[in-house]
């Protein structure tokens, strides 16, 4: 171990002699400043704070990431290639502790650089919010709406599989629908059908959503109804109408007074004395009948939600940066690794491929599925139909990578942190365990035996 802290000490030292730490805390001082002063938000204080919080993490994020990638590509790379690595190789020496010496010192450098990036991100927060330019009551909207870490409920949708269930066995006894559609096609419509109808309150009526809890809420800290339009509905649409809210029994309600507006998402903030020590709360919408309007439709997917406070903003930056660390930590084993084997270019050419697929599983996904297969092609006159050879081999290529990559996947931490939603313990656990342990540990393993086999002192 005292050799692999060398090796790190060694590593660490190098880059700070050369100047590239402070070059990169510079640059990320410069842009982290700047760039909420360049972008426009919403108007809104929370638009604003949402910036700071979502573009300059990100952007730092992003910074970081390059600057990893290269180091790793170049941390043995290069002094192959000047023959400083000669002097190290012939010691007695391992190469897993070469490989580790360096990782560690790339993981202590982006430890320094995100601690540097969460300090500069909590002392413009709060400059923005200090007491001599904002009253207490938007200190006290900010730190319930978006510096802290909420918990989002969704409605209970009771009953909805089993109407789902008789309309779709309905469907297929009356003959009514086409017979070369699967039921599963069918089960999907008639779903994604009625679940929109439990979320439409025609003007004039009401509708009641029942949120169950899973223990029973703090009287200390107010709770948020938080609902957005369907995107199908017209841009610029208003609907007058009134929110009650109440925990599920005979009490009155609490009642606020709205005007609905399509296009953005917004909250109505319930006090906590109103909900204290319920499990169960019960959310009324009343479409008031108006001039301009109709039917209120939220989007099903997260149009009507409850909030509740689980916690303040700096755990959940603390939970954020970790997962941001450990995906650090795994591409800093991603560039070592193609460092051992291959030129300081070229390596990180692989680098940034194998990173951007890791930021599009999505697509990877896809692409393994046969999404982008072609039903025929053609050459000539002769018409091939299904997939070529080619086809093939490209889906058996993105299906490995899918299976490869699958356990990489992690929530949008940034998005998360924007939209204060809390970012679980086990959520970062998970990130450090897979990315920082196991995943790199596979890539510690392939970048040694790929040492091992390389001939280093060769003539040129």
């Amino acid at each position: 171990m005292r050799t692999v802290l060398a090796i790190a000490r060694h590593a660490i030292a190098g880059a700070v002699r050369s100047r590239v730490v402070a070059t990169l805390i510079g640059l990320l001082l410069v842009t982290m400043v700047s760039l909420p002063l360049m972008l426009k938000s919403d108007g809104t204080l929370t638009g604003h704070v949402r910036i700071v919080l979502g573009y300059t993490l990100g952007l730092a994020s992003f910074l970081l990431a390059l600057a990893t990638l290269w180091a790793g590509s170049a941390a043995l790379s290069v002094e192959i290639q000047d023959k400083q690595a000669h002097l190290l190789l012939t010691k007695p020496v391992r190469k897993v502790q070469i490989w580790l010496g360096k990782w560690f010192g790339l993981l202590a450098l982006n430890a320094v650089l995100l601690t540097f990036c969460g300090l500069v991100l909590c002392g413009m927060l709060w400059w923005t919010i200090r007491p001599d330019t904002l009253s207490e009551e938007d200190r006290h909207r900010l730190h319930g709406e978006v510096l802290a870490a909420l918990t989002t409920h969704g409605p209970a949708l009771q009953g909805l599989d089993e109407a789902v269930d008789q309309r779709v066995q309905a469907l297929l006894a009356s003959g009514e629908v086409d017979p070369h559609i699967s039921e599963t096609a069918i089960r999907k419509k008639v779903h994604a059908a009625m679940l929109r109808s439990r979320y439409l309150v025609p003007e004039g009526e009401e509708r009641t959503w029942l949120f169950d809890l899973p223990r029973p809420l703090d009287g200390d800290r107010d709770v948020l109804v938080s609902y957005r339009f369907d995107p199908s509905r017209p841009a610029g649409l208003e609907i007058t109408g009134q929110w009650r809210v109440k925990p599920v029994g005979p009490v009155e309600p609490y009642r606020v007074q709205s005007r609905l507006s399509t296009g953005k998402r917004t909250a109505v903030r319930v006090p906590a004395n109103v909900v204290a020590g319920a499990s169960q709360v019960e959310v009324t919408y009343v479409n008031e009948p108006g001039d301009e309007s109709g039917a209120a439709l939220f989007d099903p997917r997260d149009g009507l939600v409850l909030r509740t406070y689980e916690g303040g903003f700096v755990g959940n930056l603390f939970r954020a940066l970790l997962i941001v660390y450990a995906r650090l930590a795994l591409l800093a084993a991603l560039g070592l690794t193609a460092g051992f084997m291959l030129s300081t270019p070229v390596a990180l050419f692989t680098s940034l491929v194998v990173a951007i697929l890791l930021q599009c599983p999505g697509y990877v996904e896809s692409v393994a599925s046969g999404a982008f297969m072609f039903e025929g092609h053609s050459h000539g006159d002769h018409v091939h139909e299904g997939a070529g050879l080619w086809d093939l081999f490209v889906q058996g290529l993105f299906h490995a990578f899918n299976v490869i990559l699958k356990p990489l996947q992690d929530p949008h931490v940034l998005g998360l942190l924007g939209d204060a939603e809390r970012i679980p313990w086990l959520a970062a656990g998970r990130a450090l365990l897979v990315k920082m342990v196991v995943y790199s540990g596979l890539l510690a393993v392939l970048g040694v035996r790929i040492l091992n086999r390389r001939e280093i002192g060769l003539p040129s």
